[in-house]
């Protein structure tokens, strides 16, 4: 047989290897909600285990920092509010998990809820509860991957079950409500946020077990903390004589 015919044969093998490599589906990654802080116009998508957030690079697109916000309630009562997210395809065949790290002066945390930025409601389609399992599992995740925050101490975390459809690239945010032991002086507790505190998100097992290669961590101090105190009631001025 000729080398040309060869040739010939070789070169369909590979045209027929490319386009059943184009044409074979994507393989479906639920990521849960993916850290896309990197400027507007961003784009979402799992890919290959693990979710690539492109952004529009012409003029419109805009540095936009993911901004997390500490908010005192009362002196033991605050709800940080973690923004920057984008959602990936959601459906109820998904479970999601989350988890703050141990961070000093934390007694608990009360609950975290996830929100359409859009909207500014929370989704009723994903509704975190505490569960042993995901702080546990984060925990250890982080202290294969030598984060420094890594430690082994269990995470404070919550589980949920997807039960509808939510689409891809929804804003969205995270608010975490949480108490702190008592006589802990609030400038304490945002330094000790600041250079402890990492939250995480994976999809996960219906039993809270991280899904592999699917996870996200975000080091809180990667972008700017804003504090807010609640405003003191003005004192009624005394009616004149």
């Amino acid at each position: 047989m000729s080398t040309s015919h060869w040739s010939r044969i070789s070169l369909l093998i590979g045209l027929f290897l490319t386009l059943a490599f184009l044409l074979a589906p994507a393989k479906e990654v639920q990521a849960c909600m993916a850290d896309c802080s990197i400027c507007s116009g961003c784009s979402c998508k799992a890919s290959g285990g693990s979710v690539i957030c492109d952004c529009n690079a012409n003029a419109a697109a805009q540095v936009v920092p993911s901004v997390t916000i500490v908010t005192f309630v009362s002196p033991r009562h605050v709800r940080l509010t973690i923004e920057g997210y984008k959602t990936t395809n959601l459906q109820p065949t998904t479970s999601c998990v989350t988890a703050l790290s141990p961070v000093e002066g934390v007694e608990r945390v009360n609950s975290i809820t996830n929100y359409n930025s859009e909207t500014d409601r929370r989704f009723k389609e994903v509704a975190f509860a505490p569960a042993e399992t995901p702080g546990h599992e984060l925990a250890a995740l982080a202290s294969e991957e030598g984060l420094p925050l890594g430690t082994g101490a269990p995470w404070f975390g919550f589980l949920s079950k997807i039960t509808g459809n939510v689409n891809d690239n929804v804003a969205n945010h995270f608010v975490v409500d949480l108490i702190l032991k008592k006589d802990v002086r609030p400038d304490d507790f945002v330094q000790a946020l600041r250079s402890q505190g990492m939250f995480a998100t994976s999809s996960s097992t219906p039993d809270g077990v991280p899904n592999p290669g699917h996870h996200h961590f975000r080091r809180l101090s990667s972008s700017e903390v804003l504090v807010l105190y609640p405003e003191r009631p003005k004192p009624e001025k005394a009616p004149h004589q």
